[in-house]
């Protein structure tokens, strides 16, 4: 029997430590749904942490997930998006046949903002590096331009070798890493404007006769597919032999907002994408399990703090200078929040009410809920004679003035000195004359 119940606990423990999720969350929150994405990150937007990993740091490739950046650092170069650009055939040089593409023509000439929905919505090959070439003048300089991006975004385990993910051994990333990036795309407004866009049309070009009708492929957003999720805002798909099914999209339900990344479904095991089920699984989960509280209110008293020169009293109560909201796990007593306070090191008079004088930051195991100014809850008067006393310990204080003071100083020393010295000769003088008569 003891040996029995041995192997038992053995047991359970390894199926514990093998759990593929790790979560930020409360005990009595629901486990997260199983999912077919073997890398997961998802993001609370509205504090920045982390609510769900699996394997987020594991090497693998971004496939069209890689034009996120493509769409970001164009994004900062274009500064007219209804520029005309020539389309050459070098934007096909390092491309596969079959591979995504609006079947851009040499010459074709098309907005930048055409090209820009090309990409976000088709995931256009070819309009990714035409965006490259119009605007750097070459593609290893535009990818150079990515991956300096990826870098200033902290995605340090990330590294770009084109502009639209083709499979390359040199052209990787982790679901952390891309999560930091699909922050900073979801966050500019303007890709944010691409990346929404479920359908956008192509007036006829001077090579091609028929207007193009774009459709996303982020079925997240399109109201006829049966994966449609009314609460995602935005996404991009990616999705190459090696790197699987991808998604990278952004949901929103009332003032609570996820970023969600899930990467490689193998399409050997999963020949049907099942990215979107889990993607809507996972933001069920989250919507479910995560709520908008009011974690501080702003009549409370935070600390109190001593003023100098003060009229009438020393100390000074500070409050936060709004009522604070922020996203917690169902089931946090927000009265457990671990408060960090920081203050002006001196608070002199006067002081008016609402005068922000510090902040505080509310916590829980390491994640941050959010931060907040203090301000005074009421005014102080100064009082005039300790702040000309203030003023005049603080002029003696300086540097200089000491230094002029020694200088001073010793300059009387050495006239005090000299002074007694050319008395001690007069008195001698005086007594030699008084000696002689």
């Amino acid at each position: 029997m003891g040996k029995r119940f041995i192997s038992f606990f053995a047991v359970l423990i390894l199926i514990i430590s093998c759990c593929p999720f790790s979560m930020a969350q409360g005990e009595s929150m629901e486990p997260a749904p199983e999912v077919t994405a073997q890398n997961v990150y998802m993001v609370n937007m509205n504090t920045g942490a982390a609510v769900l990993e699996k394997a987020p740091d594991e090497k693998i490739y971004p496939a069209s997930l890689t034009k996120l950046v493509t769409l970001l650092v164009a994004a900062e170069n274009i500064t007219d998006y209804s520029e005309i650009i020539t389309v050459s055939d070098d934007c096909y040089d390092d491309l596969v046949i079959g591979s995504s593409s609006i079947n851009l023509k040499d010459g074709e000439q098309m907005s930048l903002d055409d090209i820009m929905y090309a990409i976000a919505i088709s995931s256009a090959n070819e309009a990714a590096n035409a965006l490259a070439l119009h605007l750097f003048g070459s593609v290893p300089d535009f990818v150079a331009k990515m991956n300096e991006k990826a870098a200033q975004l902290g995605a340090e385990s990330t590294h770009f070798a084109n502009t639209h993910g083709l499979q390359n051994e040199e052209h990787y990333t982790t679901a952390r890493d891309m999560a930091s990036i699909a922050k900073a795309a979801f966050e500019n407004e303007t890709v944010l404007k691409y990346l929404s866009a479920s359908v956008h049309e192509i007036a006829p070009t001077n090579k091609t006769p028929e207007k193009r009708t774009l459709v996303t492929t982020n079925s997240l957003l399109r109201k006829n597919s049966e994966h449609y999720y009314k609460y995602c805002r935005a996404g991009k798909t990616g999705t190459t032999t090696p790197a699987g099914y991808n998604l990278v999209s952004i949901a929103q339900k009332g003032d609570t907002e996820f970023l969600l990344v899930a990467m490689h479904v193998d399409k050997q095991t999963h020949p049907t994408n099942t990215v979107f089920s889990d993607s809507r699984s996972l933001y069920n989960w989250a919507f479910d399990n995560y709520k908008s509280a009011k974690i501080l209110e702003n009549t409370e008293i935070v600390t109190e703090v001593k003023v100098e020169l003060s009229a009438k009293g020393d100390h000074l109560i500070l409050v936060p200078e709004k009522n604070v909201y922020s996203v917690v796990p169902v089931d946090l007593d927000v009265t457990t929040l671990e408060r960090s306070i920081k203050t002006n090191e001196k608070i002199f008079a006067p002081v008016a009410e609402g005068d922000v004088l510090g902040s505080v930051t509310l916590s829980k195991d390491g994640v941050t809920y959010a931060t907040v100014n203090l301000v005074a809850g009421s005014s102080v008067e100064r009082s005039t004679v300790l702040y000309y006393l203030h003023l005049i310990e603080q002029f003696f204080s300086n540097l200089w003035v000491r230094i002029v003071c020694i200088i001073l100083g010793i300059l009387v020393v050495i006239y005090i000195i000299i002074m007694i010295s050319q008395n001690k000769r007069r008195r001698r003088k005086k007594l030699r004359r008084r000696i002689r008569f």
